[in-house]
């Protein structure tokens, strides 16, 4: 009886002792994940403050010009011997930059006489009305073109002969169209050939 009772006893300080001993472990485990979690937790912190993540967005200057000019004939007479031709074109651009413009240039002169002009239609932007446009230097067309769409506007070509210019068959020039994002150092380009020429229709009855 002695013998079944310290054995009971000895079973029941094992249990104790295994019970305390699981109790300190589960302890020692919550505290290690609770600092783990406060470590973990302080490290994010620091490096969040630390470190800045930045997302560009990559500048947009596109334009598209649809349309071919037919040739600009001025028919004049004895009696008036200065006039013009007219044509249109039509151009799209898109943008997300403020400030662009729309510029054009002539590959070379014009014959004495004579000029072209060109005049551009603009929701977004400034139009400078009808400008002459030159060889030696881009002139702008539109100006300050805020972020935006443009569908389908017009750019006017005018060829003038004044009264000194000769009467001669049709030449041609080339204008370059550049929608300029001057901040960003960007061109977007399109080549116009363009046909000219001025006629006397006195000349042109008497020759019958």
């Amino acid at each position: 009886m002695n013998m079944l009772n310290s054995r009971g006893l000895f079973s029941n300080q094992l249990a104790v002792k295994w019970v305390f001993s699981f109790s300190n472990i589960s302890k020692a485990f919550f505290l290690f994940a609770g600092l783990l979690a406060l470590t973990t937790s302080l490290a994010f912190s620091q490096g969040s403050g630390s470190h800045r993540v930045s997302i560009g967005i990559a500048p947009i200057t596109v334009m598209s010009v649809s349309g071919d000019v037919p040739p600009l004939v001025v028919y004049r007479s004895d009696s008036v011997n200065n006039g013009f031709a007219r044509e249109v074109v039509f151009y799209n651009l898109t943008t997300n930059i403020p400030g662009v413009t729309i510029e054009a240039r002539l590959d070379s002169p014009m014959p004495e006489g004579t000029s072209l002009w060109l005049n551009g239609e603009s929701t977004i932007g400034r139009s400078n009305g009808r400008s002459q446009l030159s060889a030696s230097r881009p002139t702008k067309i539109i100006s300050n073109i805020d972020r935006g769409l443009e569908n389908n506007l017009s750019l006017a070509f005018r060829f003038v002969a004044g009264g000194n210019a000769s009467d001669f068959p049709l030449q041609s020039r080339t204008v370059t169209i550049a929608l300029v994002d001057e901040l960003n150092g960007r061109r977007d380009e399109h080549v116009k050939t363009i046909f000219f020429g001025v006629v006397n229709t006195d000349t042109l009855l008497s020759d019958r």
